[in-house]
Formats: structure tokens, sequence, C-alpha cells
């Protein structure tokens, strides 16, 4: 998009500073509602050999929707996509 002015520019300002909040609010609600089964996901994946930065993952792919899916067409809580999941099993 080609930004032609002031007026056009505060108003992309405005428009990425809402989208900005809501997605923070979505994050945060997602964060505390889940936050109850984080250490015994914390657990699983530390048994799998996964950094443990790979639970965040999930809230910021899928905001901890299962049934989440990308316009890519990747899904699920870790928002793989149907390939990578048949690499690496």
């Amino acid at each position: 998009m080609l930004i032609t002015g002031k007026l056009t520019l505060d108003r992309s300002k405005d428009h990425l500073q809402k989208k900005s909040e809501t997605q923070t609010g979505a994050f945060i609600s997602s964060f505390q509602q889940t936050s109850s089964f984080l250490p015994t996901l914390q657990t699983l994946i530390a048994q799998s050999d996964l950094p443990q930065e790979f639970v965040f993952i999930m809230l910021v792919e899928s905001n901890m929707n299962p049934l989440s899916t990308s316009m890519k067409g990747a899904s699920g809580l870790w928002q793989f996509m149907e390939g990578t999941g048949k690499i690496h099993g």
C-alpha cells in the first residue's frame, strides 16, 4: 500500500494500534485460561527432549485453540503443516 499523506498514515497507525491491543488482550486471556495445565504440559515437553519454550508456541500460533487453522492450512495447537508433521512424525 502506498501511503500518500499524513491522514492515511494516521489511519494506518490507528488501525495497527487497535489490532495490536486486541491481539495482546487475546494472548493474555489465553495464557490466563491455560495457566492451570501449563506445568503438566511443560513436564511432557521436557520428557520429549524439546525446549521448554516450545509450550509458548501454542499461545502464539493458535491462542491455545486446538481447532485453530491458519489461512495456509496449518492446524492444531502448534500450527504444523501436514508435510512438516509427516517429516517429524
